[in-house]
């Protein structure tokens, strides 16, 4: 994923990809 096609993602949806983040995070603590 480019770091352009992130910004987008970002300004489309940003609740979305805060969810995103959650997940990471969520799958770095198991």
């Amino acid at each position: 994923m480019t770091v352009f096609s992130l910004y987008c993602s970002v300004c489309d949806s940003p609740f979305s990809f805060f969810s995103f983040i959650q997940g990471e995070r969520e799958r770095e603590r198991e």
